[in-house]
């Protein structure tokens, strides 16, 4: 590709793979962009496809990104490699929403909690 700034889109096992410009365009109607979202009291869990890489330079770009709007946590950001990381987290980052613990302590690199 000879895009200045790569864009990228999932294939069909949730894997980020380099596009023209117009085809990650045409991918943003795509209903897959948000595979998850769910409202746990006033807070708001959305993951979903950026496509955009977030860290320049990096081997493998982050593609999808959990947010957290609203509740304590509001700002909350977190970005995956792929589709299953992404799914994964959201389930977690829910699961910590729904005890009480802080999703605070998330690790970027293990994708673990530390």
């Amino acid at each position: 590709m000879t895009n200045e700034v790569p864009n990228y889109v999932a294939d069909e096992n949730g894997r980020a793979r380099e596009v023209s410009i117009e085809i990650y365009l045409a991918s943003l109607s795509d209903k897959d962009r948000r595979p998850k979202a769910d409202r746990i009291g006033d807070a708001i869990v959305t993951t979903f496809f950026t496509g955009i890489v977030r860290v320049p330079g990096r081997q493998k770009p982050f593609l999808f990104e959990t947010t957290i709007e609203g509740g304590r946590h509001s700002g909350f950001r977190l970005s995956w490699e792929n589709h299953r990381q992404a799914i994964d987290g959201h389930d977690q980052i829910v699961a910590a929403i729904q005890s009480g613990a802080s999703v605070h302590g998330y690790s970027f690199r293990t994708a673990s909690w530390d």
